[in-house]
């Protein structure tokens, strides 16, 4: 439904567990050709769909780079990926926070 401007981000700030790792992400990436354009599509998509031009899922599957891996991973896997089957497919929180839940070297930090 239509939540109007601004009902997206108080959803992204109520259901977020750490929503202003979004925003250090950005900083830590405002130099960064190759991430800066793109996640601040990421942004936009999230928390003004309706001035960003695209959703959350026409980034994701329809953007070049991202059909670039959709090209190189079994068709099997690309058709999961799509029907937002498994942990992490289809919510956004759960990709962006899966390298900093886990410690990894993708940690926001």
């Amino acid at each position: 439904g239509d939540m109007g401007l601004g009902g997206h981000v108080e959803q992204v700030f109520l259901r977020w567990r750490q929503p202003h790792l979004l925003f250090l992400y950005r900083d830590i990436h405002k130099n960064n050709p190759c991430v800066h354009p793109l996640y601040t599509r990421f942004l936009r998509a999230l928390l003004v769909p309706e001035l960003a031009g695209e959703s959350l899922d026409q980034l994701r599957f329809e953007d070049e780079r991202n059909r670039r891996h959709f090209r190189a991973c079994d068709a099997e896997v690309v058709a999961k990926w799509r029907a937002g089957v498994g942990a992490g497919y289809s919510d956004p929180q759960a990709m962006f926070m899966m390298g900093h839940d886990s410690s990894t070297c993708m940690q926001v930090r």
